[in-house]
């Protein structure tokens, strides 16, 4: 911007006008919308897990002891595998939004190149 203000100085020409300053002023609310889905793919994410009361209840019960050692053991994976798909979804969603404010961040440096640009060549001119 203070490269643009020096050009308009220096070429006696309003170099902001409209064209320019519409595409500067979307590329501040595209790095903006950047910034805002780069802090949400950051946010701690809550993960399922097992409760500790439930396996405090489990462990400390004899009905869950005395049935068969397969029976135990195909719970512990269905729960096992409910945690991971869980925790596969949220990961996903956290990529996407990565994925989202990179593009996002990318048409921002696009638009103020352009902003730039055009401001620059009306000054040439």
């Amino acid at each position: 911007m203070t490269v643009l203000v020096a050009l308009s100085k220096l070429a006696g020409v309003d170099v902001l006008t409209d064209p320019p300053r519409t595409l500067i002023f979307l590329s501040f609310v595209a790095f903006v919308g950047a910034a805002i889905g780069g802090l949400l793919a950051n946010q701690l994410a809550t993960y399922q897990e097992v409760q500790v009361e439930d396996l405090q209840r489990i462990a400390a019960s004899e009905e869950f002891w005395a049935g068969p050692r397969i029976l135990g053991a195909r719970r512990a994976a269905e729960v096992q595998v409910d945690v991971l798909v869980a925790a596969r979804l949220a990961n996903a969603l956290k990529a996407d939004l990565v994925y989202v404010a990179m593009n996002v961040e990318v048409i921002a440096i696009g638009l103020l190149a352009a902003g730039i640009g055009w401001a620059v060549l009306r000054a040439g001119s």
